[in-house]
This record gives C-alpha cells, structure tokens and sequence, in this order.
C-alpha cells in the first residue's frame, strides 16, 4: 500500500491519493530526533547557566524547554491528523523558524528553506487532516 498512513485513532490503514511518506517521517522521525535536539539543548544551556549569571541564558533556556514541550504536544495531535494538528503544525514551524532566527542566523537560512517545503507539502494534503 505505497500511499497510505496508520491513522492513531484508527486499526485500518488509510488510503490517501497523495504520498504520505514524508508526512510518516516527519511524524515518526523528525518529531522524535527534535526532541532529542531540544533535550541535548537544553542540558547543555542549563551547564552554561551553572557558570554564568546570564539573564539571557535563562531566558533561552526557558524558550528551549517551551517549545520542547510545545513540540511534544504536536507531535501527539500530528498522530491523530486532525484539524487541529494540521494548524498547530503550520505555528510550530514558523516558532521553530523565529527562534532559529534569533539564535543562528545562518542556520536560520536553512531552516527558512525547510519550512517552506513544509508549508507546500502540507498545504497540498491538507484533506488528509480530517477531524
């Protein structure tokens, strides 16, 4: 079955026109290695902040640990592929691309091209978001 995703509220595989193999690795990989990126992240910004007094260390770490928990949640709602995901997905990534932006501004360029592929890919499967 080339184009078709388990939908989590589902048993059956759901049959879709458009590929889904990307979306399947967006949600089941790039979701995952994220969180290990925002965990490695953040235990590296609290080490820092031990030998430093920085305000605006803490502060980034305080954004870090947001949308590590920000991205926790859409990575769950992206699994039921609803309504919902398919809008906090569209906020999750233009998140990631303003703090990225803030924080490395070469990176940021990269990142920018990501989403922007994204954001066309998930526009033209927004059918599949259903509930």
């Amino acid at each position: 079955m080339k184009n078709t995703i388990r939908n989590a509220s589902q048993t059956e595989r759901v049959p879709f026109a458009s590929g889904t193999r990307w979306l399947a690795f967006y949600i089941y990989v790039r979701f995952p290695l994220g969180f290990l990126m925002y965990f490695g992240s953040i235990s590296m910004m609290m080490e820092s902040s031990k030998n430093t007094e920085s305000n605006l260390l803490k502060i980034l770490t305080l954004v870090y640990v947001s949308m590590f928990i920000f991205s926790i949640y859409v990575y769950l709602q992206m699994k039921k592929l609803t309504r919902k995901s398919y809008i906090l997905n569209f906020v999750f990534l233009f998140l990631e691309l303003i703090m990225l932006a803030i924080v490395n501004i070469v990176g940021s360029l990269g990142y920018f091209i990501f989403v922007a592929v994204n954001v066309v890919y998930f526009y033209k499967r927004r059918y599949m978001f259903t509930k």
